[in-house]
């Protein structure tokens, strides 16, 4: 990960416009896009280091799955509360967890 800092970093975003050219032994030059933050490994990675993109991400995956659950499982009183605890542990959590 290249990261740019320093004074003038915003103008030299502008005048590159996003990606800047190198030089490679296999390839010749190449352009290389700029960017903040990407996904590697199925993990958001950001020049900052911290984990908030994935956090994030995580935390909208795990919602999204328990808004579903809440409309199909949750709301059947046939369920027993034991279940659906399980059920929300075993989809919801582990996408909060593990990403999976």
């Amino acid at each position: 990960m290249i990261i740019r800092a320093g004074a003038g970093i915003r103008k030299a975003m502008e005048a590159s416009q996003g990606t800047i050219q190198v030089q490679t032994e296999h390839c010749g030059i190449t352009q290389l896009v700029l960017t903040w933050k990407y996904k590697h490994l199925g993990g958001m990675l950001n020049g900052e280091g911290d984990m908030d993109p994935e956090i994030e991400r995580r935390n909208a995956m795990a919602t999204a799955y328990e808004l579903r659950m809440a409309t199909k499982v949750y709301k059947e009183t046939l369920v027993h509360g034991s279940v659906r605890l399980m059920l929300s542990n075993a989809i919801s959590f582990s996408r909060l967890r593990y990403n999976c």
